[in-house]
């Protein structure tokens, strides 16, 4: 549940496995991904949310092989990516650590989030249905106290 209003994500679908020729937000072949909806944004920019995948136990979950979180618009084109070192946490730690391609898209960190973007989650290798994952949203900066997780399936 949101703990402030104007900021969702929802529908996830997935987890769908990434084959060749790669889909968008896929790291390799292989990997595991969801597709997320915004639901709401109401003027969060993308510089003010970062993201943290936890396990069922309330951990941080790891990106074993790779792992990446991906913006896309509605046309499938990518918008940001911040991709997670092998070993890593899936998490974005920092709303700073993403890389925007304005040229081609327009999209950079001072853009809203709305429901004309997705967030491609890219989890691993490991088939995450059934472990209990959770996608948490926080806002940072101008969103501070916004917070929304989701369950992934």
């Amino acid at each position: 549940m949101p703990t402030a209003p104007g900021f969702s994500i929802g529908n996830p679908v997935g987890p769908t496995q990434c084959n060749l020729p790669l889909a968008v937000g896929c790291v390799a072949a292989g990997d595991y991904r969801y597709t997320i909806m915004f639901e709401d944004g109401f003027g969060v920019l993308f510089s003010s949310i970062v993201y943290e995948v936890s396990a069922a136990n309330g951990t941080a979950y790891p990106a074993l092989s790779s792992g990446a979180f991906t913006y896309e618009n509605l046309s499938g084109s990518v918008v940001a990516v911040y991709v997670v070192s092998p070993g890593g946490n899936l998490s974005v730690p920092n709303a700073s650590d993403w890389t925007y391609y304005p040229a081609q898209t327009g999209v950079s960190g001072a853009t809203p989030l709305s429901s004309a973007y997705v967030l491609v989650l890219d989890v691993g290798s490991v088939d995450p249905a059934g472990l209990g994952l959770e996608l948490a949203a926080t806002g940072v900066g101008p969103s501070t106290g916004l917070h929304d997780v989701l369950a992934l399936p």
